[in-house]
């Protein structure tokens, strides 16, 4: 069986414009955008961190882990420099000055080995503690018969610390596996650059839906919304290239690749892909459920546990779902996959935003199909997303795209019209400098317009959730415009 290391490799450009990116070969060698070779220690495959500057303002990290922290590094290909401060590390080896150094020392390590537990904390605090106060806070006389049969309110909130238990596992998990992959120390004490305090309230609410979104990407019970997703666009790119035998001379681009489930289907499937994404919430767990994960159903994960509201049953609330429903490293290994290339070089990720990567020379015509999936509207401005699909796309290349038109864009504040991070969108990084939102008429008007000539279009009637309980009295549902669309020779 292959390697997981072996999988997937992540790349980057340095968020500051310049598409060069880093690759990290098994063999302990990295490839400069140059095409140097440089030697280095060997470790895993992973993603070069990109510089601070002040439109790139720190990666949100261990909100993963619950603390309201962010990672801030500069990246070097030189892993002997240390930052300008530093500051010996006792736990590494180090000798203490006095014995006060000493208590100094162990107080912060014991008191970082609590803070790594605060995902679980808040989600307690904020989940189940609040409902015991209210629930207590009834009369008495209410609030004991809530509390007995057949109602057994406290024991629900009993089994819902369970299940938060069980997901903040699983971000510990990821947690840790992206502090190793990103080369971050996991004892910040050892002269690592500061990487705490700078996480927001929707860094936390990101690190929580990622970790959601492991249930419609990863789990068995969400075979339906990926089908309804993904298989249109499988679809499609099977049906342009069905007259090519081998389909791992064919090389696809999926950005936004999230959790890296279209990226892994379309690998299985024998093509060379591609994938992107600019959150580093999504990175680390499509690095962990792809790289780190030993088997299928290994771990447990409880999607809709701390939602309270629109509940038929306490059991629908508490449903438990097992992840990953496939074990990556297996499926990719099976002899029938439609490829003769190794999967180690048909699968690779990148890390940044799309438009500053992929707009670039380095790129154009690069791929035969850019596979856009609930995508599009996470653009201010939809005519930059085209451009850079024009650019990097071949002459007679497709773009298929399947998704809502549901904007995520967030206009700037009135009284700020500086192009700084404040003013960068939530989901792509870019600075909104303007922002658009067409209809699907125009969007694929404006694609023809772009030198493509669509080839098919319709809308998708089968209905997609997003992370949605099926059982929920709440069914918010998509009809998804899908179509294909080829680069003009």
């Amino acid at each position: 069986m292959l390697s997981i290391q072996q999988l997937i490799r992540f790349e980057e450009g340095n968020g500051n414009g310049d598409p060069r990116v880093r690759r990290i070969y098994p063999n302990g060698q990295e490839t400069g955008g140059a095409g140097q070779a440089i030697n280095v220690k060997p470790r895993p495959i992973t993603a070069n961190l990109p510089s601070v500057s002040e439109n790139n303002a720190g990666l949100p990290l261990n909100s993963l882990a619950g603390m309201e922290v962010q990672c801030c590094i500069a990246s070097n290909t030189d892993d002997s420099q240390q930052p300008e401060s530093f500051t010996p590390n006792p736990m590494n080896g180090h000798t203490y000055s006095n014995s006060i150094e000493a208590i100094f020392y162990k107080s912060l390590k014991l008191r970082w080995q609590k803070l790594r537990g605060q995902y679980r904390k808040i989600a307690h605090l904020n989940v189940t503690h609040r409902r015991r106060q209210g629930f207590y806070a009834l009369p008495s006389a209410e609030w004991r018969l809530l509390s007995a049969a057949p109602f057994n309110f406290l024991s629900t909130l009993d089994l819902v610390d369970d299940a938060i238990d069980a997901n903040a596992d699983i971000a510990a998990q990821i947690l840790g596996n992206g502090l190793e992959s990103f080369g971050i120390a996991k004892d910040p004490f050892d002269g690592s650059p500061e990487w705490r305090g700078l996480a927001t309230s929707a860094d936390l609410d990101k690190a929580r839906s990622t970790i959601r979104q492991l249930y419609r990407d990863w789990s068995a019970e969400g075979a339906s919304e990926r089908r309804a997703s993904y298989a249109p666009v499988l679809g499609s790119i099977a049906h342009h290239f069905a007259h090519l035998s081998d389909r791992g001379n064919i090389k696809i681009l999926v950005p936004g690749a999230g959790l890296g489930r279209l990226v892994f289907e379309l690998c299985n499937q024998g093509y060379n892909v591609e994938g992107n994404e600019v959150s580093y919430h999504q990175l680390m767990a499509s690095s962990w459920i792809l790289n780190q994960t030993e088997r299928a159903k290994h771990y447990k994960l409880f999607p809709f546990a701390m939602d309270f509201s629109n509940v038929v049953s306490r059991a629908h609330q508490l449903m438990m779902v097992e992840i990953p429903d496939v074990h990556p490293a297996t499926a990719l290994a099976d002899p029938l996959v439609q490829s003769n290339k190794c999967p180690v070089d048909r699968m690779n990720m990148t890390a940044g935003e799309f438009t500053e990567l992929y707009s670039d020379e380095r790129y154009k015509d690069m791929f035969d199909a850019v596979a856009t999936v609930f995508f599009l509207d996470t653009a201010p401005n939809i005519i930059k997303y085209i451009q850079t699909v024009q650019n990097c796309l071949k002459p007679g290349g497709i773009m298929v795209n399947n998704g809502p038109l549901l904007y995520h864009h967030r206009s700037p504040s009135p009284n700020n019209n500086k192009t700084d991070s404040r003013n960068k969108s939530e989901h792509t990084g870019q600075v909104n400098l303007g922002h658009v939102e067409l209809s699907v008429e125009e969007v694929l008007i404006l694609v023809q317009s772009m030198g493509f000539e669509v080839e098919n279009k319709g809308i998708q009637n089968e209905g997609s959730g997003y992370i949605q309980n099926p059982n929920s009295l709440l069914q918010s549902l998509y009809h998804t415009s899908h179509w294909v669309a080829r680069k003009v020779a």
